[in-house]
């Protein structure tokens, strides 16, 4: 894989001034091109830079050998570039008491997939407080609010999945989610695709019988099917659950 690179210096101390000088920088690597490609997948609010998530990793990186915090108290939450690189920064907070407050921060910035999506995967001190962390999944199940609902699945994709001691967890926490946004319904889809390729006969047993609706039904069934994990076989046996 070949290495990313920027044409920026990050400052050694962050201040308003040292922030307005990196921005400034920072603005310098949109490409127009991208941002266009970009705007069609990823409905925001926030305008665009044209900045690629390779770069933004490598710059947050980069960042976290800085003071994070320093960072963090002065960077702004005007472009959708802005609000991904300081998620990913965020997920750099080892201190977990301290990230949890960086992290309930960040939710009411999310405004499309691809936010949440970088910012929960980038977060692996979640996988390695899971025991504490299932709280705070809970409190963004009973939200009605459809990124924090999206958070809590990508967050059980991401850093559950391959604990079998939540299994039952998963499958319930599904059934009780009561929201029909699409990008609920998208996340629900592929955790289920995940979950069939990981534990075959439970995610079986649940596409015979849960409180899904249709359109989550079939599209898990799709997305099953598009697997390159799952044999042929399974692809003509799950057909028989489209609804």
């Amino acid at each position: 894989m070949p290495s990313i690179s920027y044409n920026i210096k990050i400052p050694t101390t962050w201040n308003q001034d040292t922030y307005t000088n990196f921005f400034s920088c920072f603005l310098k690597l949109g490409d127009t091109k991208y941002k266009e490609f970009n705007m069609k997948i990823t409905p925001t609010n926030y305008p665009m830079i044209g900045i690629r998530v390779p770069v933004i990793r490598k710059i947050a990186k980069d960042i976290s050998k800085t003071n994070i915090y320093d960072f963090l108290e002065v960077s702004q939450f005007i472009y959708f570039e802005e609000i991904l690189l300081r998620g990913v920064v965020i997920s750099y907070i080892d201190n977990y008491d301290i990230f949890i407050k960086y992290f309930n921060d960040y939710l009411k910035y999310i405004d499309n997939w691809a936010v949440c999506d970088l910012f929960v995967v980038s977060c692996k001190i979640i996988g390695n407080n899971k025991d504490k962390f299932i709280g705070i999944i809970d409190d963004l199940f009973k939200s009605q609010e459809e990124f924090k609902i999206r958070v809590a699945i990508v967050c059980l994709l991401n850093h559950f999945v391959d604990d079998k001691n939540y299994l039952d967890y998963f499958f319930q926490s599904i059934d009780k989610i009561d929201n029909d946004s699409y990008y609920v319904n998208m996340a629900i889809a592929w955790f289920i695709s995940v979950l069939f390729c990981k534990y075959r006969v439970r995610t079986l047993e649940y596409l015979k019988k849960n409180k899904l609706n249709d359109f989550i039904q079939n599209k898990a069934i799709s997305k099953i099917r598009e697997s390159f994990r799952v044999s042929t076989i399974d692809k003509k046996l799950v057909l028989k659950y489209k609804r």
